[in-house]
């Protein structure tokens, strides 16, 4: 996991915790995440231009605000996408089509629209992508593994909050997590349960770490109709090969109760497949990884880089490219 270079000082003082709801509120978040997958997803480009990819990095630049709808207790925020950066790494003989892919990538996301819907109490419930084309069934199955992989990046602002007044050591328990689920545009089962904790508070700014553990089974990895090719999601081949992974995951929060918003968190969640699955059969089998960084750029300081849109090559032979420390040749600003 990336240090978090943290300088607060405990206090003796106790805080709600609850986001805002305040639309003339915005935010500028950098969120950079890395996906380590188990098996190959498509990733389409136009004139049938393909490639199956094993790990990427997303970097972007989003500029959020809470819209003046409300749903219940579940608040829409508006997240433009000012900057945007992917590096990604395919199968060796897709590595020429995935460049093309990438910049397509790179130029329908950048200045595109997220539309997060936050429940009041952290949990992020849903993500919709709009300014990306859908007109045909090809391009709408780019847009839909666009907007999975997006979530993997939001899914870092899920965390479940408390708004009774909290003190530090106390601790509370939350069920499911979008940090615990795959993309896969046929959902994932499973459960979990993640233990958060406050450590710190320094007046309005709060520090909370976060261990989870749970078993999860990832349907179809990627969106369907992407590849060119025939899906096999409702075969019966595929409705009996199911692996399931236990997944562990940890992380560091700063939230700030004073603005109801975080702030600064970092997360890695690692799942391993069962002795049972299919994937592990006769050998270890491949893990599905995820580790994010999100950080708030506040009003007048420099922009973060996105870093470039790229091509790098896998780390191995195996359909997986993110089993080291992370994408070779490409750091953390």
């Amino acid at each position: 996991m990336w240090l978090l270079l943290l300088h607060l000082s405990a206090a003796a003082e106790s805080v709600p915790l609850s986001w805002t709801s305040q639309s003339d509120h915005e935010a500028l978040w950098w969120i950079r995440t890395e996906i380590a997958l188990p098996q190959t997803v498509w990733f389409a480009g136009e004139r049938n231009v393909q490639a199956r990819v094993v790990g990427l990095q997303l970097t972007g630049l989003y500029r959020c605000s809470p819209a003046e709808h409300v749903r219940g207790q579940v608040h829409e925020w508006t997240c433009i996408i000012e900057d945007f950066g992917i590096v990604a790494a395919a199968m060796k003989r897709d590595t020429d089509d995935l460049a093309e892919v990438l910049e397509l990538w790179d130029k329908a996301l950048t200045g595109a629209e997220v539309e997060l819907r936050l429940h009041a109490d952290g949990r992020v419930v849903g993500l919709d992508l709009e300014g990306v084309s859908k007109r045909n069934p090809r391009e709408a199955g780019m847009q839909e593994t666009m907007r999975l992989m997006l979530l993997r990046s939001f899914a870092g602002l899920d965390l479940q909050l408390r708004a009774r007044e909290l003190e530090v050591g106390e601790a509370w328990a939350q069920f499911e997590s979008q940090l615990f689920l795959a993309p896969s545009a046929s959902g994932t089962i499973g459960s979990s349960q993640t233990a958060h904790r406050i450590q710190e508070i320094d007046g309005g700014r709060v520090v909370i770490d976060s261990m989870g553990k749970g078993t999860i089974s990832p349907g179809m990895w990627g969106a369907p109709g992407t590849s060119g090719v025939r899906d096999h999601a409702k075969s019966r081949e595929s409705v009996m090969d199911i692996d399931y992974y236990d997944t562990l995951l940890e992380s560091v929060t700063v939230f700030d109760a004073d603005q109801g918003v975080m702030v600064e968190r970092v997360w890695t969640a690692t799942a391993h497949p069962t002795a049972g699955s299919r994937a592990a059969e006769g050998r270890a089998g491949l893990p599905y990884t995820q580790r994010g960084q999100l950080r708030t750029v506040l009003e007048g300081a420099p922009r973060p880089s996105v870093g470039p849109t790229a091509v790098v090559l896998p780390d191995g032979t195996l359909p997986s490219s993110l089993q080291g420390p992370g994408l070779p040749g490409v750091e953390s600003p």
